[in-house]
């Protein structure tokens, strides 16, 4: 399932069980832009990818071209964000609606 990058944003959002203002807080943009981001009203700009992939790396081939979630790099991760978002994988918690499951490898 095509995601628009926004859309993966969301998803992460949701992931990390944040409301918007707090996400925006979190990643250092305006709520305004988040929203616009998240309704696919603005694009994922390279700023954007870049504080998302500093807090997420392993999750950028996912953010950036819906490439493969790898479960080990997940694990092995320095960044505690993804080890919150791998624990919710292997516990079927992940957001639905968005095609994660059909993309994550061992």
């Amino acid at each position: 399932m095509s995601q628009p990058a926004g859309a993966r944003v969301k998803a992460i959002r949701e992931f990390m069980g944040m409301g918007v203002q707090e996400f925006a807080d979190f990643m250092g943009i305006e709520y305004v832009r988040l929203k616009n981001i998240e309704g696919i009203r603005a694009k994922v700009n390279e700023i954007d990818f870049r504080n998302l992939g500093e807090k997420f790396p392993e999750l950028l081939p996912w953010l950036v071209y819906e490439g493969p979630i790898s479960i080990k790099a997940l694990q092995s991760s320095k960044s505690n964000y993804c080890h919150i978002i791998v624990s919710k994988i292997m516990a079927d918690l992940e957001p639905k609606g968005y095609g994660i499951r059909e993309l994550v490898v061992k």
